[in-house]
């Protein structure tokens, strides 16, 4: 190995140790990780439609809420791949003992701590960037399909932590029932509604029909979902 190889190596090394050594920290990271893809999910999602994800009372405490879930998640992702690099790493240290035992590799020291860190450290990097440019490529490229899902007038249901749909955004169908006079220009009976949720006293739908949105002051009118 040249000197500058051995340099980078060392570094790399070194990295995977502060992380190993500094898990609360990482912790955070991946939170803040989290919050910056779920909000970006949301904005693939509700600037589709023409909405912006505060009006339905994604404002920044829940965006911060499910982006911590959403680090929890990613820990647990990063965990198990770990559990398996563990496991893969001591069947490799006792396949070496095995064949030193019987001399088909020399007898130079090995430590199974010393090796683990020399393959996080030489993995490590390439995989947190493989998983950083998925996660902020294709998950909110998911969700601006199920956005284009909802124009076609399909139900979209909140299922947290699904494959589909892991930050729960969530469209119901829904039918209006007007309190006093139906104003002009108010979507037909037959018309696909979904209820996307309220804030501030305004409750804000989806007319798939008209590809429009609908801001219900309340008190105008009852929104009732399926």
């Amino acid at each position: 190995m040249t000197s500058g190889g051995a340099a980078t190596h060392t570094k790399r090394r070194g990295v995977a140790q502060w992380a190993v050594a500094n898990v609360p920290i990482v912790l955070t990271l991946l939170g803040l990780a989290g919050y910056f893809v779920v909000s970006l999910s949301y904005h693939a999602f509700y600037s589709r439609l023409g909405v912006d994800p505060e009006e339905v009372g994604l404002g920044y405490a829940e965006s911060l809420t499910r982006g911590a879930l959403a680090g929890i998640a990613l820990a647990l992702i990063i965990l198990s791949f770990a559990i398996s690099f563990v496991a893969v790493t001591v069947a490799l240290g006792l396949l070496r003992l095995v064949l030193r035992r019987f001399s088909f590799v020399g007898h130079s020291s090995f430590s199974f701590k010393g090796w683990a860190q020399d393959a996080i450290g030489d993995f490590g990097p390439y995989a947190v960037s493989v998983l950083t440019v998925l996660l902020l490529w294709l998950v909110p490229d998911m969700y601006g399909s199920l956005a284009d899902d909802l124009r076609d007038g399909k139900q979209i249901r909140a299922a947290y932590l699904s494959r589909t749909n892991p930050f729960g955004v969530h469209a119901h169908r829904a039918a209006l029932r007007w309190l006093g006079r139906e104003p002009a220009g108010s979507p037909d009976a037959r018309d696909d509604l979904f209820y996307l949720g309220h804030s501030g006293g305004i409750s804000v739908l989806y007319d798939a029909t008209s590809r429009r949105v609908l801001r219900i002051p309340e008190g105008a009118a009852v929104v009732e979902t399926q």
